[in-house]
């Protein structure tokens, strides 16, 4: 039979200051990956002619949420803070209702410098890419690793390189992609951010606090991964 391939597009979030250090995933099967595409198209096609926010246009969740930029040509509409939580519920909606789609969070925290927080960064890759490597074995299939950026930051094909040759099954280093020209980028970065403000639990961010666990029928691992 036919090995399935896995498309696992990633990005990360995190910040010095909280010590929190993030990865959201989410990875579709290549035969669907038409359909799941159209899925997220028809959402931005709804969400241009609902909200008037161009298909074009990055939903970047930290600046989105937090009220930055101009995502809409309606002005009145980006002044609304509120606004922003029903175009993520509709994103969280649609998710969470694909069935094409499996998602998957880790989360660690680190207290220290600026180094330690780039070490602890790389080690959760590391990590991650184990666990991934392990979800692929158990369904027979092999993954292809998409992440956000320029492909400048050579450190993440280490923890690549480092998985056994013979038994590995996500196979090539890392491809980058640039989030604003990719739906699944964007789709990664607000998983990333749903589990970052679910852990986290700032009194300021509650109304986000929901979000992740919404997704948990999508969850390989019923959750956010402490490690």
């Amino acid at each position: 039979s036919m090995t399935t391939t896995e498309l696992i597009y990633i990005d990360d979030l995190g910040a010095k200051s909280t010590g929190l250090v993030v990865y959201g995933w989410t990875t579709v099967p290549t035969y669907h990956w038409n359909e799941a595409l159209g899925d997220l198209l028809a959402l931005r096609q709804h969400l241009e002619e609902a909200y008037a926010i161009p298909k074009r246009y990055e939903l970047h969740a930290t600046k989105f949420v937090g009220g930055r930029g101009n995502p809409s040509l309606d002005v009145s509409w980006n002044r609304v803070k509120r606004n922003r939580r029903l175009v993520v519920d509709e994103m969280i909606e649609v998710i969470s209702g694909s069935p094409w789609m499996t998602i998957g969070s880790i989360a660690s925290s680190v207290y220290g410098t600026r180094r330690h927080y780039q070490h602890e960064k790389l080690r959760a890759y590391g990590e991650l890419i184990n666990m991934l490597d392990s979800w692929l074995d158990a369904r027979g299939a092999v993954g292809i690793i998409i992440m956000d950026g320029d492909g400048s930051d050579r450190r993440y094909t280490t923890a690549h390189r480092s998985l056994n040759l013979k038994t590995r099954n996500i196979i090539e280093d890392p491809f980058f992609i640039n989030s604003h020209t990719s739906q699944w980028i964007q789709v990664a970065d607000l998983i990333a951010y749903s589990a970052y403000q679910c852990v986290l639990h700032s009194p300021a961010k509650e109304f986000t606090w929901d979000w992740y666990p919404r997704l948990k029928a999508r969850d390989a691992y019923g959750g956010t991964v402490m490690i």
